[in-house]
């Protein structure tokens, strides 16, 4: 997705944190644990805001790619599908 300023940017984590942060009640304690957390790595030098780009940077790549491979090969795609579809329905049934 573009953003005003001409660079993409994933929606997913940064907008679901930012939901959460809307929200407010209810989950504060797993946001303290989560403060708690993001301090103890950056107190040994782990720089948390450039890994979150970095994974939604991946993550967005990888979507751009499953989604050109599913445009070339439709049929190849399908059979997955349904191949995965017969695997978990059989272990579903069990």
């Amino acid at each position: 997705m573009e953003n005003g300023n001409g660079s993409t940017e994933s929606t997913g984590f940064k907008a679901m944190s930012q939901k959460a942060e809307a929200s407010g009640g209810g989950n504060d304690e797993k946001f303290e644990e989560t403060g708690g957390l993001v301090a103890n790595l950056k107190s040994i030098g782990v720089d948390t805001n450039q890994m979150t780009d970095v994974a939604q940077e991946r993550a967005g790549e990888f979507q751009e790619m499953l989604e050109s491979e599913i445009r070339a090969r439709p049929m190849r795609a399908l059979g997955w599908a349904l191949g995965v579809g017969v695997v978990l329905g059989f272990w579903a049934a069990k």
